[in-house]
């Protein structure tokens, strides 16, 4: 089918009329199709609780990450994340999912640093959806003050100078539709059943996916998160993650913008690490803090 001809990925109603509706608390006569039957292992509910000097949260920061990745969460703490915590402008939290054998870990990693957000769905490539969905459902209950999320993976290596500023640009301008990371544009669906990323005609019948945002990066809006939290049940299920947000944005009409300087493609791009807000492809642990240290030890 061609998209161009129509999209009516299910449910095909006024997305932006049922969002606006939900956050009236008017009764959604529309059938719930995207269940989330989960409930929170561990929740920071006072992750974001404003203290008596509180002048608002520019930026919360969900880092998605598998349960294995545990010494990359680490490293994250101790290098540009330890930064985020001692200068107390952003807050920033890890989203897990479950598996039995390493539940053991998380559970020492909560007692420690309690930044776990972590639901009891099986921590999987296909539940990565679930994940996100988790992230948007905390972000826009427990700390819906926040003006903008920065939903990030766990193997982006973050420039924060570099991101501080372009939050401090996204402040300025303040726009409430902010959907924004690195823009996908026409993205065929991949029809090899061997692929991770293989998806059957049953479950997208459309020649290419709406512009959606790659999800190592992406930055939302408050206004934005709470549109799309609103109309998930109503917004079919479909495994890819960053792919689902695009098509709900697209049933918001809610546009996806690229941001600057922000690399998916070249990994570890060296190279370019001083002048780019984030990049991809730091799953080594070893080879991040390497990389953290030398970038530092180059700043006057």
């Amino acid at each position: 089918m061609s998209l161009e001809e129509g999209f009516r990925y299910p449910l095909d109603v006024n997305m932006t009329e049922l969002a606006e509706r939900r956050m009236r608390n008017e009764i959604i006569k529309h059938r719930i199709i995207n269940h989330h039957p989960f409930h929170y292992i561990y929740n920071p509910k006072s992750l974001c609780s404003p203290g008596s000097t509180f002048i608002g949260l520019p930026l919360l920061i969900l880092i998605k990450s598998s349960v294995r990745r545990y010494r990359l969460r680490e490293v994250i703490r101790n290098t540009w994340g330890q930064k985020v915590k001692s200068r107390a402008i952003f807050k920033m939290a890890f989203l897990l999912g479950f598996l039995p054998s390493y539940q053991y870990i998380i559970d020492n990693e909560h007692y420690v640093h309690e930044d776990i957000i972590q639901e009891n769905f099986i921590d999987a490539y296909w539940n990565n959806t679930h994940k996100t969905i988790m992230a948007f459902n905390w972000a826009s209950q427990y700390c819906s003050h926040a003006r903008t999320v920065l939903f990030l993976d766990d193997d982006m290596f973050v420039n924060l100078d570099n991101l501080e500023n372009y939050v401090s640009e996204i402040d300025e301008n303040r726009s409430e539709d902010l959907f924004s990371g690195i823009l996908a544009e026409r993205g065929i669906p991949v029809n090899d059943v061997m692929s991770k990323w293989f998806v059957s005609i049953h479950d997208y019948p459309y020649d290419y996916y709406p512009d959606y945002l790659a999800g190592s990066a992406i930055f939302v809006s408050m206004s934005v998160v709470k549109r799309f939290q609103a109309v998930f049940p109503y917004v079919r299920y479909f495994g890819i993650d960053d792919v689902y947000l695009g098509i709900v944005a697209n049933k918001l009409d809610i546009v996806p913008t690229e941001t600057a300087n922000l690399d998916n493609t070249n990994l570890r791009n060296f190279q370019n690490l001083s002048i780019l807000i984030a990049n991809h492809g730091f799953d080594d642990p070893d080879l991040y803090v390497r990389t953290y240290t030398n970038l530092i030890s180059d700043v006057p």
